[in-house]
């Protein structure tokens, strides 16, 4: 027999939301799935059902959903959370690693691939789609890299990165253009983030 299961949708935007939870309700592996608007009705609705999936918007007005996920992390922590959002920045991904959800979908996602994030998360996986950094990525970082990224997470400068290594600056300008095009990087804050995720050093 299929498994089945109950998701909740919380978005602000109504039309958006009532239109998205009438087409997963079609599919076979949900038993039921209900809509909130808000934290509050987000709240009630966690309380008085047992949720499997929560598909939850990452911006509401005036708040942001990680400013109160680890609350629901720390009432709710059986509890499966793929994040809906309409940003391309890398630093999104990156943020939603830090709360250990289950797995992050662009708005623009076909309905498809929706599917296909919440039947990956309800068994046991992650979905991160676009915004995946696997440990493939990892992988190709060399030796030599992984030193300059310890002195960059250290704050060290291009110039104490040359000394320390001894090792020229365009080296240094190399290997950091390798490390952030290998690693999606958009800034320092990006590295120390993916460094700590992936216990690279």
């Amino acid at each position: 027999m299929l498994d089945t299961y109950s998701l909740h949708l919380c978005d602000d935007h109504p039309v958006l939301a009532i239109s998205l939870s009438e087409m997963l309700k079609q599919e076979s592996f949900v038993r039921t799935i209900s809509v909130s608007h808000d934290f509050v009705g987000l709240k009630v609705e966690l309380s008085n059902a047992s949720i499997d999936l929560l598909l939850l918007d990452i911006s509401f007005k005036g708040e942001n959903a990680f400013d109160f996920l680890d609350e629901i992390k720390r009432s709710y922590p059986n509890l499966k959370i793929l994040l809906l959002t309409n940003y391309e920045l890398s630093d999104i991904h990156l943020e939603a690693r830090k709360f250990q959800v289950e797995g992050l979908i662009g708005k623009s996602a076909s309905l498809e691939e929706l599917k296909t994030a919440c039947k990956t998360v309800l068994n046991g996986g992650e979905y991160w789609g676009k915004y995946q950094l696997s440990s493939e990525i990892i992988k190709d970082i060399t030796p030599r890299e992984r030193e300059i990224m310890l002195l960059l997470v250290q704050g060290k400068t291009n110039q104490q990165i040359s000394d320390a290594l001894s090792i020229s600056i365009l080296t240094v300008q190399t290997h950091r253009k390798n490390i952030k095009a290998k690693l999606q990087l958009e800034n320092i804050t990006d590295l120390i983030s993916i460094v700590n995720h992936f216990r690279l050093l």
